[in-house]
């Protein structure tokens, strides 16, 4: 799965502000019925990938490229 079209990431919780621009096709996965922002697809050890981990970067269910189908 991956992002349809481009987004802005808006951390409410990060010490550094400012949105981060998600592009299309970040790869996406699903957990406990949320569509996330893998965290690996920031770079290591950034604090994108820091707030990624501990807080999420939520996709839209309507932004996902082949979004999970409920069995």
């Amino acid at each position: 799965m991956k992002v349809k079209n481009a987004f802005q990431w808006h951390r409410q919780q990060s010490a550094i502000p400012g949105p981060i621009e998600i592009p299309a096709g970040a790869p996406v996965e699903y957990t406990a019925g949320v569509y996330w922002v893998e965290p690996s697809f920031f770079p290591k050890d950034s604090i994108q990938q820091h707030d990624a981990l501990h807080y999420g970067c939520r996709v839209d269910p309507d932004n996902v490229d082949q979004p999970c189908t409920k069995v």
